[in-house]
């Protein structure tokens, strides 16, 4: 009988040993899940608008959603809802970091307006009677591209533009609402519309982006639009 006991107990001792064995294997896992999930990027807006200036900063989870916000959300939100439509504003991203978290943004109550500030006058490049077409013209030594993902990866080649002083597309097909990064190679302008036909709101970006989901352009936290989930159509400014 003390044999079995013994037996027994040797059982359980080994039972014991492997279990934590395998606890020791997985946490290890279960630990690296949960910091991956948890992952936080804090993006920051500096923005201008007529004599205001004041910053924003967002904190994105993995899925570039925003879960908390600080600064001066509620001058943002405030003076746009005073002094024009949130609707049509319009954002020009002046300059952005070189680790692309930390963008200088100038807020228009339109795109025309934003237009008037950079003098940029479209009637000299196309005929503003017929708006909704595809366009290009003139020559330049820029070169434009539009990505599928951040970080410059897929690009959608029907998209690029290179060497011409302005095109438009007024309908973005399947690249529509997911444009996540693009390129402005040798200087030049994008402009992003969140309407067909070059209507609504818009963002301007004068940079290559590397995550456009990284630039916030609503006005309340609670239904926030970005610049990766925003084109349906676009034009561009070569130099």
């Amino acid at each position: 009988m003390k044999r079995v006991f013994k037996s027994l107990g040797l059982l359980l001792i080994g039972a014991t040993v492997a279990v934590s064995c395998t606890k020791e294997e997985i946490a290890p896992n279960v630990e690296e899940e949960v910091t991956h999930s948890s992952k936080i990027t804090t993006v920051t807006h500096n923005y201008s608008y007529g004599k205001e200036e004041y910053s924003v900063t967002y904190s994105l989870n993995e899925e570039n959603e925003i879960i908390r916000t600080s600064g001066d959300t509620k001058l943002h939100k405030g003076l746009i809802e005073k002094n024009g439509t949130p609707k049509n504003a319009a954002f020009l991203v002046e300059d952005v970091s070189e680790d692309g978290r930390t963008f200088d943004i100038r807020l228009f109550n339109s795109n025309q307006e934003m237009n008037d500030y950079a003098q940029i006058d479209e009637a000299t490049a196309v005929d503003l009677r017929e708006p909704c077409t595809n366009y290009t013209s003139g020559s330049s030594n820029s070169i434009f591209k539009f990505y599928k993902h951040a970080d410059y990866v897929e690009e959608y080649t029907f998209l690029r533009r290179a060497f011409v002083s302005y095109f438009q597309q007024q309908w973005l097909d399947g690249a529509n609402d997911n444009i996540s990064s693009l390129e402005i190679l040798n200087g030049g302008r994008v402009t992003l519309f969140d309407g067909s036909c070059y209507s609504g709101m818009s963002t301007s970006v004068v940079h290559s982006v590397a995550n456009l989901h990284y630039i916030h352009v609503g006005f309340y936290w609670f239904d926030p639009v970005y610049a990766g989930d925003f084109a349906a159509s676009i034009k561009g400014y070569g130099y």
